[in-house]
């Protein structure tokens, strides 16, 4: 049987093959903010992590964190745990709609030595909704800087009050986690905005 090579490390040779390594970087570390939902939820639903798996498996990221948030109304767990939470998923949301865009479109590396395009070319509806992003290396590391912040928060709800405190006095990277320190009152569904009144209706012509 021949011997299979190992291949050489990946290094950038030209400036398309350091965008595509800085998505590399970028999109193996979005696996981890999945995961990170996900443990968030198995905590704050109480349910073990292969319960967990069972209930949230295959389920979209946006519908594991709606999830989430109404269980921690429903078990009337901290109103900060609730309020920081709903913060932080709207960057995951966010992050999450970057990764969609730099994964799902069309990449179109033929233009000049300084650019790497992508387009909707297979989701536009027509010609004139065709849009086109131009991906850098700069902005790749800079989301991959920001995702790494967002993970250190995410990963703080997964902690107990007792790692939570070891991890603070070893120097690890955590955030502030104040439903440990002070408790606050139970969490509440936000108020939803009222309704608009509606309009008169139109008085029968006698």
């Amino acid at each position: 049987m021949r011997k299979i090579r190992k291949p050489d490390p990946i290094t950038p040779t030209s400036y398309h093959d350091e965008v595509l390594l800085n998505l590399g970087h970028f999109i193996a570390l979005y696996s981890s903010l999945e995961r990170a939902v996900h443990m968030i939820f198995y905590k704050y639903s109480g349910l073990k992590d292969e319960a967990g798996r069972a209930v949230s498996g295959g389920m979209r990221l946006i519908d594991v964190m709606a999830m989430t948030k109404r269980l921690i109304i429903a078990r009337k767990l901290d109103q900060q745990i609730y309020d920081h939470l709903d913060q932080l998923f709207i960057e995951v949301s966010k992050f999450s709609a970057y990764r969609d865009k730099v994964i799902h479109r069309q990449w179109m590396p033929e233009g000049t030595k300084k650019e790497v395009s992508i387009l909707n070319l297979v989701s536009a509806k027509s010609s004139s909704s065709i849009e086109e992003d131009v991906v850098a290396p700069e902005e790749l590391r800079s989301k991959y800087r920001e995702l790494q912040m967002l993970l250190i928060y995410l990963y703080t709800h997964t902690l107990t009050k007792k790692q939570w405190k070891h991890y603070v006095r070893k120097g690890y990277a955590v955030s502030e986690a104040p439903w440990f320190d002070k408790p606050g009152p139970p969490a509440k569904s936000p108020q939803q905005p009222r309704k608009a009144a509606l309009s008169p209706r139109r008085q029968q012509p006698s």
